[in-house]
């Protein structure tokens, strides 16, 4: 299943925003590492199953920062966020972060936006572009299944777009509006809960997050968070069709 040159495990890193490590040639491993957010290894394994025609079994899942333990000397651990894991109920102070993407930027910048953007708990409002980046439509699914209220708006143009991620989250019950106009909804923002505003260039595909200059800025400051809400339900209503 690698494919030409990894050709295919390249592929399914992309869909799946995730890490694929495997053994080196010549090894008496059969040990394939993954690396990347757990909203988007479940539909990698599941992938794997059916490309491969039997089931893939998890031999070990690891935490930030857990060790795997291995017996050859070699760090296994994965990635160690800066932060602790939001909690939105229970921040505390001031949130100021920027992220930024660049060619061929780690991981870390992209599990770090999805730590707030799953940080959500009782709604989750989206203004953005275009979203055909599988990993973060799953990531707003695991939101919505966990009974948050998420609404998102788009534009009509990019949401036929081939791998657009729209009609599958409106199929899942998410609500969801669009422009109608020659114009473009051309927003990135989401405000989480009210009280936490997620904005920039960035938008939500994966060439953003690999091959771009990006950046995503997260502030509760309330005047900013206010502006863009109050703006979301003027657009919410513009669009209602």
């Amino acid at each position: 299943m690698i494919g030409s040159g990894g050709s295919k495990l390249r592929e399914l890193e992309s869909k799946h925003g995730v890490n694929i490590a495997t053994p080196p040639r010549g090894s008496d491993s059969d040990r394939v590492e993954l690396e990347g957010p757990a909203c988007g290894l479940e539909p990698l394994r599941q992938e794997i199953e059916e490309i491969v025609g039997e089931r893939v079994e998890v031999l070990e899942a690891l935490l930030p920062g857990q060790s795997s333990g291995g017996t050859d000397g070699a760090d296994h651990s994965l990635p160690v966020s800066k932060h602790a894991p939001i909690n939105l109920d229970q921040a505390d102070g001031e949130i100021a972060e920027a992220i930024f993407f660049s060619p061929g930027s780690d991981m870390l910048e992209f599990l770090r936006f999805l730590d707030y953007l799953t940080a959500a708990t009782a709604s989750l409002d989206i203004a953005v572009f275009t979203l055909t980046h599988d990993v973060i439509a799953d990531a707003v699914l695991k939101v919505h299944r966990r009974g948050v209220t998420v609404r998102i708006i788009t534009d009509d143009d990019k949401s036929v777009d081939e791998g657009s991620d729209i009609g599958r989250l409106r199929e899942a019950g998410i609500a969801v509006r669009m422009d109608d106009s020659p114009a473009h909804m051309h927003h990135k923002f989401a405000v989480l809960d009210g009280k936490v505003l997620i904005t920039g260039s960035f938008n939500w595909t994966v060439g953003a997050q690999k091959a771009n200059d990006e950046n995503v800025l997260i502030t509760n400051q309330g005047k900013l968070v206010k502006q863009y809400a109050d703006h979301f339900e003027v657009i919410w209503e513009r669009y209602k069709r």
